[in-house]
């Protein structure tokens, strides 16, 4: 975990809409959370489960350039977003498997940074932090700061100085890691036996750990990361008001695992696009996501509209104004069913 603090003057615009853009989840960043202190806000960044910088000047060349590669790929992923942030080995971590991520970010004319980098302010820091890291001589600060244009070291570093753009530097990474692999498969040497025998044990082991693994990716890539796409556009919505998005987003979300904040916003969303008055709504909406979780999950399924068990839980909160309108719904779902027949739709209403 890492913290900066930001004073509330450096806030410019809708500051609760920055706040809520700096916690949205995105790939090319680590999580952030945000405490109010006094005059400033305090920005945590979660960086728990992922490597610093320094961690790659320990790996092969081969690593090193990959690693570096996806340093790259950042400026094309963030360029047409709201976000900014400064390229540096200090803003610059790594996950388990080498996917380089931002530490802390701004927003364009709201939070510092307040400007984006240009393609020429990242291709210098770019190339600043590839030449640090391949050769151990340079220092990345000397070299941004001015003696990048002076280096003279490294043939491979000479060139991706010379590089004219960010796609040319990584097609020339791109080149020299295919020579690296190749080069490294070549000059492989034959292992006794006995060790061949270990390998391949070890290798079956990594399989099996291999497959546990993509089993954890593969549901944090299909159930986990379009959940938080979700909640980061629910978000979203309601700040800009538009609450039948939010309620439409909402749909295919499971309502228990929503927090009591994200509760509380479509709950509202839901009181606000619901057939009430505006004096029913007025009282209606003044929920706050303190106020009870099931009262708000009651509002979340009408949204839903999983009626049924937002009777059971009316009932449960022994609210008969909760019972009624829940029941009303009910009824009507009943009586629009178009698969009903005139006895069956007269059976259903009599049950309630």
């Amino acid at each position: 975990m890492r913290s900066v603090e930001v004073t509330k003057e450096e806030f410019k615009g809708n500051v609760a809409m920055a706040l809520t853009l700096l916690q949205v989840a995105i790939p090319e960043a680590v999580p952030l959370t945000i405490e109010e202190v006094e005059s400033s806000y305090m920005i945590h960044a979660d960086t728990d489960n992922t490597h610093e910088f320094e961690k790659i000047y320990q790996l092969p060349l081969e690593e090193r350039l990959r690693y570096l590669i996806n340093v790259g790929k950042l400026f094309t992923s963030l360029e047409a977003s709201v976000y900014t942030y400064s390229l540096s080995p200090e803003n610059v971590v790594f996950t388990q498997d080498g996917i380089a991520k931002i530490v802390f970010r701004g927003i364009k004319g709201q939070v510092p940074p307040y400007e984006g980098l240009s393609e020429e302010e990242f291709l210098k820091q770019y190339k600043s932090m590839i030449v640090a890291t391949l050769d151990s001589k340079s220092k990345f600060t000397e070299l941004s700061q001015g003696k990048l244009e002076f280096y003279k070291g490294h043939k491979f570093c000479e060139e991706i100085i010379a590089a004219q753009s960010i796609s040319e530097v990584l097609e020339k990474m791109q080149e020299h890691l295919d020579y690296e692999r190749e080069r490294v498969a070549k000059e492989m040497v034959r292992v006794p036996q006995r060790k061949l025998f270990v390998w391949k044990l070890v290798g079956i082991l990594s399989g099996v750990i291999a497959v546990v693994l993509a089993a954890v990716l593969a549901f944090n890539l299909f159930v986990v990361q379009p959940k938080q796409t979700q909640i980061a556009n629910l978000r979203l919505s309601f700040i800009e008001k538009d609450y039948s998005q939010v309620v439409t987003n909402v749909k295919s979300i499971d309502s228990k695992s929503l927090s009591a904040e994200d509760k509380y916003i479509v709950a509202y969303s839901v009181i606000m696009t619901e057939s009430l008055t505006n004096e029913q709504k007025a009282v209606l909406g003044k929920i706050t996501a303190q106020t009870n979780e099931d009262y708000l999950r009651y509002w979340v399924l009408i949204g839903q509209n999983k009626v049924d068990e937002a009777m059971d839980i009316a009932s449960y909160l022994d609210d008969p104004q909760l019972l009624m309108y829940s029941l009303t719904k009910k009824i009507d779902d009943v009586q629009r069913d178009p698969n009903l027949t005139s006895e069956k739709r007269t059976e259903e209403i009599n049950r309630y």
